[in-house]
């Protein structure tokens, strides 16, 4: 009688499957890293925009109340720089009186800079204003000590 042995193939590709095996694990990697980078950017521009969005709406609240020297006082200190109290009042006073109050706005850029002496946010807004005019406001805004405070502010007519 005949006793048939079989012997499995015991043969090692040794090094080529352990590099198609780290091939693979680098291109998992590799994925799972750009997705980390890709939510984490989107996480970021979510947080600007809604950074953003509230700091605009804070503003637009206090010069919707007419309280023109408290944006000076709360501003930072490159705004009273660039600005003295009476002209600044001025400006807004007369922003308020060529547009009316803010009404509703929309972030159309954003850009979030970070340097050794805080964060700056500079933001567009497309804004109408009460007297249905349109503007784009861009304000920038400088953040020291957690507290993000107003450093610069532009308004254009939108053009139709």
């Amino acid at each position: 009688m005949f006793e048939e042995t079989y012997i499995a193939d015991q043969t090692d590709n040794g090094p080529e499957d352990r590099r198609s095996n780290i091939g693979l694990l680098i291109f998992i990697l590799v994925l799972f890293s750009a997705l980390m980078v890709a939510y984490g950017l989107y996480n970021s521009s979510q947080y600007e925009t809604n950074l953003a969005d509230k700091l605009e709406a804070q503003f637009h609240g206090v010069l919707a109340e007419q309280d023109l020297q408290r944006i000076y006082s709360e501003s930072d200190q490159q705004f009273k720089k660039k600005y003295t109290q009476d002209s600044a009042v001025a400006m807004f006073a007369n922003i308020s009186t060529r547009y009316g109050t803010p009404g509703s706005s929309r972030v159309i850029s954003k850009r979030m800079r970070r340097s050794t002496d805080g964060s700056y946010l500079y933001a567009n807004f497309d804004t109408t204003f009460t007297t249905d005019q349109k503007a784009i406001e861009r304000i920038t805004w400088h953040e020291t000590d957690g507290v993000f405070r107003l450093d610069d502010y532009d308004i254009e007519p939108e053009t139709k």
